[in-house]
């Protein structure tokens, strides 16, 4: 019931921040694998499962969950399914 994926987040003054992820379609939550920094990978071991917040810069965790990888009728959306609900929308989250 994970779906794990790598989002890159570019703010306003062109600062990149980059994070493994995966989103737990069940239980609502979300843990980080790794980050990116420097052009490498930074592990981050036991990180926690956290409930997923929908407001500021953790807003697009959410908007994943209920709009392109989640189905509230089963854990979640098939690869296809996803790749198809990203390219049809675009999603731009201004804070």
């Amino acid at each position: 019931q994970v779906v794990r994926y790598t989002v890159v987040i570019i703010s306003d003054d062109g600062i990149w921040n980059v994070s493994h992820e995966g989103l737990h379609c069940g239980k609502k939550a979300y843990r980080r694998y790794a980050y990116g920094m420097n052009g490498e990978w930074q592990e981050l071991a036991d990180s926690p499962w956290l409930p997923l917040d929908g407001a500021g810069i953790n807003a697009y965790r959410k908007n994943f969950y209920m709009n392109y990888m989640c189905d509230p009728t089963g854990p979640y959306l098939q690869p296809e399914q996803i790749i198809r609900e990203f390219r049809s929308r675009s999603m731009v989250i201004d804070e």
